[in-house]
């Protein structure tokens, strides 16, 4: 193990994060939670062994724990130290690295490693993941900050100890400590990412392209900077692996959208995506597409896959409800590969049509909202929601619905002043139809009157 003269063990509760009415948790790659334990600032520190709570087949071997290593990585047969990262091909550590490189959380504006376990987090399944967001490099330098994820889904759901693991990149301004040959975060023995099962058998290792390439994973390089790639996704910065019968498979294939919802009689169209692991397009494969669960269970559809690796499916919603869909294909070894489950909700036509709806913040403090409707079908009249800018709660501010005024052929206008708001606060309309059936839209945010001059 190297040493650098100082190593740190910890790891401490942290905090729930809290999130606004209006505010995307987060908008890029790295996905939001994951933070209910930390590793305390450190450098070199690693957890104990942490439980996953589940179990994974990681080439032949079932894990259900790991040690999370504050150097970008996680590892399952022995806690790591080492800073400079070595060759993830030849190694024989088991080892999960999405930034293997000298991560130093002790600087002031770094922030700490964290990590934990999230109940149907990922697309409805249970996943564990570490977070290496806003971290520095050594020694304790904070003028260039990374913020990368490391998180592993589990996919029993195909067959014992299946998983999926991703790489999610936001930012990666340095790739260099200064213990590493590196200056200001850059050159010297710079970061690799990859996998490794320790035993140097072909096919159970691997490392992104870039890695130990000065100047490769980072943002200022529009090529091949981590957050401008991905493999196996549509989000730019995401990387992920699929892990089937305890090998990570060669050939991948990843379905879109993940979700949308469109009324009846419309038509939706899912595109599997083929990569190898080296993001190379798989053309004139076949795949097969299979509605799991939902009101258009049982429809399937074929498609070979063109010169970008994509194949579609097509097809018209007769039933309202959620279709839950998956697509496969066969590999060069003869496996069968399974797609991600992506989800197509139907709807009934809404009974209101809305043209408008807005807020307004007014000289005595209180908030007006308006909206307009275009067409009212069978509709009783609205309700209209509050929380505060900061998020919380939405409460109903009307004491009484408020009565409809349009039909199925015209529209109206409405009012409606909340004496009580004031300062940034967020809105939802609901509509409730003769049935009590309701629809909500919105939200909108109070603006504030310019005084006249």
């Amino acid at each position: 193990m190297e040493l650098k003269g100082k190593f740190v063990l910890g790891c401490i509760f942290a905090f729930l994060l809290g999130f606004g009415c209006l505010v995307n948790a987060n908008a890029g790659a790295v996905r939001s939670g994951f933070n209910d334990n930390t590793l305390a600032a450190n450098d070199d520190g690693s957890t104990g062994l942490v439980p996953i709570n589940f179990e994974v087949n990681f080439y032949g071997l079932t894990f259900d724990s790991l040690y999370v290593n504050n150097n970008g990585n996680v590892t399952f047969d022995a806690a790591l130290g080492n800073y400079t990262p070595f060759d993830l091909t030849s190694t024989a550590a088991q080892i999960i690295a999405p930034f293997f490189a000298d991560v130093d959380t002790t600087g002031v504006g770094s922030d700490v490693v964290t990590y934990s376990f999230g109940t149907g987090t990922v697309s409805g399944r249970d996943a564990f993941g570490v977070n290496w967001v806003n971290v520095g490099y050594y020694n304790g330098n904070t003028d260039k900050l990374n913020s990368f994820q490391l998180v592993i889904i589990d996919r029993s759901d195909i067959a014992p100890g299946d998983f999926d693991f991703e790489f999610n990149y936001d930012q990666i301004q340095w790739e260099t400590g200064d213990y590493s040959g590196g200056s200001g975060g850059l050159g010297g023995d710079s970061a690799r990412a990859g996998y490794s099962n320790g035993t140097g058998n072909p096919g159970t290792f691997f490392e992104i392209s870039g890695s130990a390439v000065n100047g490769a994973f980072l943002d200022s390089n529009s090529e091949t900077g981590l957050i401008h790639n991905s493999l196996n996704s549509e989000m730019l910065g995401r990387y992920v692996f699929q892990v089937r019968r305890g090998a990570v498979s060669e050939e991948l294939i990843n379905l879109t959208p993940a979700s949308a919802t469109n009324p009846l009689g419309a038509e939706h169209t899912v595109t599997a995506t083929l990569q190898d692991n080296n993001g190379n397009f798989l053309e004139g494969r076949e795949v097969a597409f299979n509605i799991v669960s939902g009101p258009h269970a049982g429809m399937t559809g074929t498609d070979e896959t063109d010169h970008n690796g994509e194949a579609t499916f097509t097809y018209t919603g007769a039933a309202a409800g959620a279709d839950v869909i998956e697509a496969s294909f066969t590999n060069s070894q003869g496996e069968t590969i399974t797609s991600n489950q992506v989800t197509k909700t139907w709807e009934e036509a809404t009974a209101v049509e809305l043209i408008s709806f807005k807020a307004r913040t007014n000289a005595d403090g209180g908030v007006t909202v308006t909206w307009e409707t275009a067409t009212e079908v069978d509709n009783a009249g609205f309700n209209v929601y509050r929380a505060g800018g900061d998020g919380g709660r939405y409460t109903r501010v009307n004491e009484k619905l408020i009565v409809a005024k349009g039909s199925a052929t015209s529209g109206a206008r409405y009012k409606f002043v909340d004496n009580s708001g004031g300062g940034k606060s967020c809105y939802m309309l609901e509509d409730v139809d003769s049935n009590g059936k309701s629809a909500s839209h919105g939200p909108v945010t109070s603006k504030a009157v310019r005084p006249r001059r």
